[in-house]
């Protein structure tokens, strides 16, 4: 399966700008308080900003528990880049037991929403009967 996220070029983008200059020697690293602020508040962009700060580690120290964590309250509002990514980490392994199925149950609602990569999951998780009878 696809071990990469979904970071939409625009969104990406948003991430970057978000993340704090790297800190000196010493202080910790924290997301703007803007952007916690607002995924806190229930934003699902920011919620999902939030998770590929701490997936990626970027701007803040990596912490897959924290990434799922904040993909999921993204992906329950329906965010499809989320969606695919919480997929990616359960068929990983990365913050949360491995489970294909639960995988491809993420990956098949990012993918009624068009989202191509999670439809390219969703195809080779069918092929290899991964989380789904094979077909």
């Amino acid at each position: 399966m696809i071990e990469g996220r979904w970071p939409a070029a625009g969104v990406l983008a948003i991430a970057i700008s978000l993340a704090p200059v790297a800190p000196g020697p010493g202080s910790a690293q924290q997301p703007p308080d803007s952007l916690r602020a607002a995924a806190e508040q229930g934003v699902a962009e920011a919620q999902f900003n939030l998770g590929l700060m701490y997936d990626t580690g970027e701007g803040v120290p990596e912490d897959d528990a924290e990434a799922v964590r904040w993909y999921r309250a993204a992906a329950e509002q329906g965010h499809a880049e989320a969606q695919f990514n919480l997929g990616v980490m359960y068929a990983t392994g990365e913050g949360v037991p491995e489970d294909d199925a639960e995988a491809v149950r993420w990956w098949r609602t990012a993918a009624e929403q068009g989202g191509a990569d999670a439809q390219y999951n969703l195809g080779v998780a069918y092929a290899r009967g991964e989380g789904v009878p094979e077909d």
